[in-house]
């Protein structure tokens, strides 16, 4: 799973520590990006919070975004 430079949303949620939920909520919100591939949802995994310094950048990009948003 770990090699793959896409994923499933289980796999996504396993590799960042996170549920499914979670994942699901952060494609809908906007904060990660998805792709439909007939019916499943992939995750590019480069844009996967895995560790604290990709979680500061996540988060940094969903405040600037919800920030452009406002004006």
């Amino acid at each position: 799973m770990t090699d793959r430079l896409a994923l499933r949303i289980e796999d996504a949620a396993e590799l960042a520590g996170v549920s499914k939920v979670t994942i699901h909520r952060w494609v809908t919100s906007g904060r990660l990006r998805s792709f439909k591939v007939g019916r499943r949802r992939i995750i590019v995994r480069e844009d996967l919070p895995t560790d604290g310094r990709r979680e500061e950048e996540f988060a940094m990009k969903a405040f600037l975004q919800k920030e452009a948003a406002l004006k």
